[in-house]
């Protein structure tokens, strides 16, 4: 099984920072302007503070 992360609408030091600080060791695929987020009308699976 492979599993990714999608970080919308951050930039990649905030992204690097966050992965680091909870020791994250799977890919993070960065959608920095959202559009990915748009055309899947995803909504967020955990709150912003997760």
């Amino acid at each position: 099984m492979v599993v990714w992360g999608i970080a919308s609408r951050e930039d990649e030091a905030t992204v690097s920072s966050f992965v680091e600080q909870l020791g994250l060791t799977y890919t993070i695929l960065l959608d920095v302007d959202g559009s990915v987020n748009e055309t899947y009308s995803q909504q967020a699976a955990f709150g912003s503070s997760a």
